[in-house]
């Protein structure tokens, strides 16, 4: 919501990978001079940027990678639950990577090799290439 009104904004994510906790802390620890070097490169209000942490282990990221944004296949699962009071809810989640092809130079591909990926992202999906494209059709209503 932040870069869609010109405020810089940065998402930071940790990959879960039970049974290890997230060390919060630490990520936090690392995060801040991230942040601070991202300001200090990137001064253009409303950058969008995403970092995201490989879980948490012994062993601290190997380093960091800017990265293009995987896309990731999940099955979308939905499941019936009962709560305390017996009334049904919904909780919807992801099953794992199924079938997946890991593409070098992406996020999810250098999180699994435990680098600190940092994405910029943006709003417009236009496909601009396809837009000039389409354009030369003369385009009518019958």
């Amino acid at each position: 919501e932040g870069a869609f009104f010109g405020i810089t904004s940065i998402a930071v994510s940790i990959q879960q990978k039970a049974p290890v906790p997230s060390d919060y802390p630490q990520v936090a620890r690392w995060t801040t001079p991230l942040i601070r070097r991202l300001l200090t490169e990137f001064p253009e209000p409303g950058n969008l940027w995403n970092i995201n942490f490989p879980p948490s282990s012994e062993e601290p990221p190997v380093g960091i990678r800017i990265s293009s944004m995987g896309y990731k296949r999940h099955d979308d699962t939905i499941e019936k639950r009962i709560d305390p009071r017996g009334r049904p809810y919904y909780w919807s989640g992801l099953d794992p990577l199924r079938n997946h092809t890991l593409e070098p130079g992406t996020d999810v591909t250098n999180l699994r090799e435990r680098f600190v990926t940092i994405t910029p992202l943006h709003f417009d999906m236009t496909d601009h290439a396809l837009l000039n494209r389409s354009k030369a059709v003369d385009w009518r209503l019958e």
